[in-house]
């Protein structure tokens, strides 16, 4: 039989392990939290790029210097994304064109007969995905016809 200063120790050090799991599960949630506000940013950021990128694309007769700032600001923008993907976040892609529930947000929506129902017609932001869960959906317009 155990005397009773043993149990007593065996029951704080029981104890003991309960509150370190739960300061353990703490610290996780807490880093996990940190970590998404971290990726968030750099999916701002990355919109920025994404939003500078298409306004330098559109000016007409654009001389060599924006030629040469667009490709420097593109082979940044593939050094984020190459960033995310070492650490297993991937850029929502949608193959068939087509809105895809859970995975994208519909901001809005435009009337084209010549497209089908819900074709996508811009991505207004990437969404990015890490396995199967979902870190930002992907922001979409998409075609919806009425009639």
């Amino acid at each position: 039989m155990l005397s009773d200063e043993v149990k007593l120790y065996f029951t704080s050090f029981q104890k003991e392990i309960v509150e370190l799991k739960h300061e353990l599960a703490d610290e996780k949630q807490r880093s996990y939290k940190k970590e998404q506000n971290l990726l968030i940013e750099l999916f701002e950021t990355l919109d920025a790029f994404g939003y500078l990128l298409d306004n330098l694309k559109n000016k007409e007769n654009p001389d060599r210097s924006i030629k040469r700032t667009i490709k420097n600001l593109e082979s940044i923008q593939r050094k984020l994304l190459r960033i995310l993907e070492n650490r297993g976040i991937n850029k929502i892609e949608f193959p068939e064109n087509k809105a895809i529930f859970g995975l994208c947000k519909i901001i809005e929506t435009q009337q084209d007969d010549e497209l089908a129902e819900q074709t996508i017609i811009k991505i207004v932001k990437n969404g990015f995905r890490r396995g199967d869960e979902i870190i930002r959906p992907a922001e979409v317009i998409t075609v919806k016809n009425t009639g």
